[in-house]
């Protein structure tokens, strides 16, 4: 979905670039919402008869997936985003022409320049991030003029790619 649209060009005939920004901590991020206690351990220094309650969700609890896709969508549809009927893991924001896709704690975004930063503020505005990596357009290149020499630049990949392959052997035949 994404590398089609930054494949395509904007309606003002720019390139979109992609945006991936990882949240640290994302589980840990929304608030418990339910009554969960737990045992404390010894060096808590309490005595048998006391107990702790989460604050916040932990890693590999339940509901913590379904309490950080509500924390982030909530965020998203606030700031414009429309969130996905098919998949709701995928937004779309209108008047930007920007699109995002959510893996767990991975954002994918894909929208042009100012938009992208617009959208990486906002984010480590909210939360703990690290943005990844921007890519930047993606130029058309035909399987012609990447193998068979359509232009100086295809016979110095298909070469290079000649080479490449001389250097390893063939792993498709066996060995005994």
């Amino acid at each position: 979905l994404l590398i089609s649209r930054m494949a395509a060009m904007t309606p003002r005939g720019t390139r979109r670039k992609m945006s991936f920004v990882d949240v640290k901590k994302a589980h840990s991020n929304p608030p418990c919402d339910q009554d969960v206690y737990f045992r404390l351990p010894p060096e808590a220094g309490e005595g048998p008869d006391k107990c702790g309650k989460l604050r916040h969700w932990l890693y590999g609890f339940r509901p913590a997936a379904q309490a950080w896709e509500r924390r982030y969508s909530q965020k998203m549809v606030g700031q414009g985003f429309t969130r996905g009927q098919g998949s709701p893991v995928v937004f779309w924001h209108a008047e930007r022409d920007l699109a995002r896709v959510v893996r767990g704690d991975d954002f994918t975004f894909c929208g042009e320049d100012k938009d992208l930063d617009w959208v990486e503020r906002l984010t480590t505005e909210w939360y703990e991030v690290k943005v990844r990596a921007r890519l930047g357009e993606i130029r058309e290149m035909t399987r012609r003029s990447m193998y068979w020499g359509g232009g100086s630049r295809g016979r110095s990949m298909a070469s290079s790619m000649r080479r490449t392959r001389s250097m390893w052997p063939d792993c498709s035949r066996s060995s005994s």
